[in-house]
């Protein structure tokens, strides 16, 4: 379980850790690491790092995180980088990040740009403009035209007529709000009213059509 409390990480899960079983493809000196993670960089002597695919790398380069294996916890502050390996049990903190860890070639997100109000803002329409409306209220549902809009519980979307951009609306519509078509669990077709038209069977096909 890795945990995360509003934080940037970069997180490595190959061959050990992805498979959980098998034996290590190398070597890895657990006291040594121990002392190196305690002590510094400099202490207990050289020790082998660790590489991609000897189990979990997880950096915090923002904020902190934590990763939980069976009982134990290992937090891991800004700057650290923790790993675990399920085979030895092994669970420590590294005394440096790996270089295929740091190089991760993949964007931060906090390097993203981002257009908030393209993706959270919210406009207003003209109560009956014409339009395709969309009221969730359960689950998600995503608009897509030029761009995709996702919709969660309680929100509103519309595209406009013409247009092929969804935006989400800041109020529900009157005439939603006011639609009298009953919800699928509280459909009961028993308070729906029946109307029979009895029509004589001698009449000829198309005498009993009203006109204006």
């Amino acid at each position: 379980t890795i945990g995360i409390r509003g934080t940037g990480i970069d997180a490595l899960c190959t061959g050990l850790c992805a498979e959980g079983k098998g034996a290590p493809q190398r070597r890895i000196d657990q006291e040594c690491m121990k002392r190196l993670a305690s002590q510094g960089k400099n202490g207990g002597g050289a020790c082998e790092v660790p590489q991609a695919g000897d189990g979990l790398f997880l950096a915090t380069w923002e904020g902190a995180s934590y990763v939980e294996a069976g009982e134990r916890t290992l937090d891991v502050p800004i700057g650290r980088t923790g790993f675990f390996n399920p085979v030895l049990g092994l669970l420590t903190l590294l005394p440096e990040t790996p270089d295929f860890v740091r190089d991760n070639p993949a964007p931060r997100p906090d390097g993203i740009p981002i257009d908030f109000d393209a993706l959270f803002g919210t406009g207003a329409s003209r109560e009956g403009e014409p339009g395709l409306y969309v009221w969730v209220r359960e689950g998600h549902v995503a608009m897509i035209g030029d761009t995709v809009l996702d919709l969660g519980d309680s929100e509103e979307g519309l595209i406009r007529a013409g247009t092929r951009d969804p935006i989400r609306l800041s109020t529900v519509p009157r005439f939603m709000l006011d639609d009298p078509t009953p919800l699928p669990d509280e459909f009961d077709e028993s308070r729906i009213p029946l109307f029979e038209m009895t029509v004589d069977p001698f009449l000829k096909p198309g005498s009993a059509i009203c006109e204006p």
